[in-house]
Formats: C-alpha cells, structure tokens, sequence
C-alpha cells in the first residue's frame, strides 16, 4: 500500500487551508491542525469521531482568550525553546552562536497503515 502524503504548497503566497491530522485508537484521537502559517497545533484530544472529516469543523482553540497565553504557543503540537515560549520545551538545540531559539514549521506528513488486520499505522509528521 502506497503511503499518504501531503504538503503544503504556498509558492506563491496564497492562503494556506488548515491541514487536519487525526492520530487515532480504538476509542481516542489526538487531531493535530496545521495553521495557515504552517505551525502545527493540537485542537482535540478526546473521544474518536466516526467520521474524520468532523475534526476539521472543530473550532481552533484560543488560548490567548482562555488563559492569557500571548505567545500563541499554550496549544503547540511541540513546543519549541526560546524565541517567545516560557513553557516547558520538547525540544531544545543551541546554534553555534549560543542562541536557543527554534522554530518548527509544517513540511509534510505520511501516514502508513502498518498492520491492516489490527489497524495499526504510523503517523509522521516532517
């Protein structure tokens, strides 16, 4: 079986459409939004829908409105070091320079079905 593959394709500066990528069990998901600027975000984490195409009318979560949260950064799929982020990193590099900062931006993603007979698959996201 051939992998599932997107990108992102914005050469010329068009609007972007959020990309919706649901990483699911048996009775949960984990749905990551990729946003118009290519940041990758978790908007759901709860009870698996029966139909994927639902996560994507899920509404983004604003939690510079909930919680104050001004770095725009409390809702990261993967929180980076430095730049504007007080929380926690997931990751953390240090370039040559001595400066902390990174950000990570959306390439593409694959999902594979590794296992058919039990629904196993992988989900990479690059």
């Amino acid at each position: 079986m051939q992998p599932h593959i997107h990108q992102i394709k914005n050469k010329h500066g068009n609007h972007i459409d959020p990309i919706h990528i649901p990483i699911e069990t048996e009775y949960t998901a984990l749905v990551v939004r990729i946003n118009e600027n290519g940041d990758p975000l978790v908007i759901y984490v709860g009870k698996r829908l029966r139909n994927k195409n639902e996560y994507a009318s899920m509404p983004s979560f604003d939690a510079k409105q909930l919680n104050g949260d001004y770095t725009g950064l409390f809702s990261s799929a993967y929180t980076p070091s430095g730049t504007r982020n007080l929380l926690e990193p997931a990751i953390q590099v240090i370039h040559a320079d001595g400066n902390p900062s990174l950000e990570l931006k959306y390439v593409s993603h694959q999902q594979d079905t590794l296992d058919q007979s039990h629904d196993i698959g992988l989900t990479a996201i690059h």
